[in-house]
């Protein structure tokens, strides 16, 4: 049985056996489709009418889904917005603010950009067809947190026990178990999406903002982190870090340092137009000389999130690219002319990576512009 808890915090009555009535519905409804994966749910909502109330009680409470007003008592009684600070400390809780004054402005402190925040007014809108979604969303989240959990146990049995001796025991890492463990269990899960069966989300997912390492040092870059250059110049834009991560890795304590002073750099670009080997191209000779890139794997497009980069698509350009001091880029982004705005995930990064190395190892051969050139080619080279 899988347990959702949903707080609902409003001082209307009415509004409270609203959310209530159509939570239990909704999760009867979805019940239908869950127990085909031999899986039930069950709900336990629970009521406050007052935001003293509620945030006495957080101490000993585990929510999976808020619910909450944001006036009390009057409509200049804003407090429903201090329980919604209280959801940064925590898992991720998405939070549903059903309220008559759901269309203010989200208060512009930092803390409320990174949260899974939905408004609804009251009285307006498709109520329920809101609340199953956010629903699902949990669900869904807290189902894939089991099968890692229970997963991350299985194989961390399976693993150490068909790989490590009795006389091997003593001379191992003292690490090795979690280290197996974490490596297959990685493995797995990217091999195996959620659901078994189904497929895995458009490419975009792997796509997030800046990972926070807190072992490592907050001007440290890795693989497949984007880069974001502010100062006017040539390297003014965005960059995709194509250096492997374990020579770039360094913490503050300075016990470990990084293994290179360069880090390899390639252009991303929102539209072709921008590509500098392409200034001053007309448009038809642009979009010729980019099929012909992308035919050749001398560039790639990536589908990423709009919200991020303001638009669905980032181009990397193979040609273009650059090695910049890393000693430049931790300065820059400790006086934040430089920013760290997204990461794409490993697997992603390294087939960036081995596409570049690629084209890079070609450098110098024949390219072929067409399947008839390419034969040619092939032919003349066999004779």
């Amino acid at each position: 049985m899988t347990l959702l808890n949903v707080d609902i915090i409003d001082d209307e009555a009415d509004a409270i056996a609203l959310s209530t009535d159509m939570t239990n519905e909704i999760i009867s409804e979805l019940n239908t489709n869950f127990q085909t994966l031999g899986v039930t749910i069950e709900s336990r909502i629970t009521p406050f009418t007052t935001v003293n109330d509620y945030k006495a009680s957080l101490g000993e409470r585990s929510p999976d889904i808020i619910i909450v007003d944001l006036a009390f008592g009057t409509a200049f009684d804003k407090s429903g917005w201090t329980i919604i600070n209280e959801v940064t400390k925590r898992e991720i809780i998405p939070v549903v603010v059903f309220s008559a004054h759901a269309d203010d402005a989200i208060p512009g402190d930092e803390i409320y950009k990174n949260l899974l925040i939905i408004r609804q007014k009251k009285g307006e809108g498709n109520y329920k067809d809101i609340l199953k979604n956010v629903i699902e969303l949990k669900l869904n989240f807290i189902l894939e947190k089991e099968r890692v959990i229970n997963e991350f146990g299985q194989i961390s049995l399976e693993t150490c026990k068909k790989l490590i001796n009795e006389t091997e025991i003593q001379r191992v890492d003292k690490n090795i178990l979690s280290f197996l463990a974490l490596t297959r269990l990685t493995s797995l899960l990217l091999n195996i999406p959620p659901k078994d069966g189904s497929k895995f989300p458009p490419e975009s997912i792997f796509i997030y903002p800046p990972l926070i390492h807190k072992t490592v040092s907050k001007n440290c870059v890795m693989l497949g982190d984007i880069l974001q250059c502010r100062e006017e110049g040539d390297l003014k834009g965005l960059w995709f870090v194509c250096s492997p991560s374990c020579d770039l890795v360094f913490n503050d304590a300075g016990d470990r340092k990084h293994k290179v002073n360069d880090i390899l750099l390639l252009p991303c670009y929102h539209n072709p137009t921008e590509i500098r080997s392409f200034t001053g191209k007309p448009i038809g000779s642009i979009k010729e000389s980019l099929k012909t890139s992308l035919k050749n794997k001398t560039s790639k497009i990536l589908k990423c999130p709009r919200k991020i980069f303001s638009s669905p698509y980032l181009l990397l350009y193979f040609k273009e690219y650059r090695t910049v001091p890393y000693d430049l880029i931790k300065t820059s982004l400790e006086n934040n002319s430089w920013e760290k705005i997204a990461s794409v995930a490993t697997p992603y990064a390294e087939s960036m990576q081995n596409l570049f190395i690629h084209d890079f190892s070609r450098i110098g051969t024949p390219d072929t512009t067409s399947d008839e050139e390419e034969q040619d080619w092939i032919t003349n080279f066999l004779r």
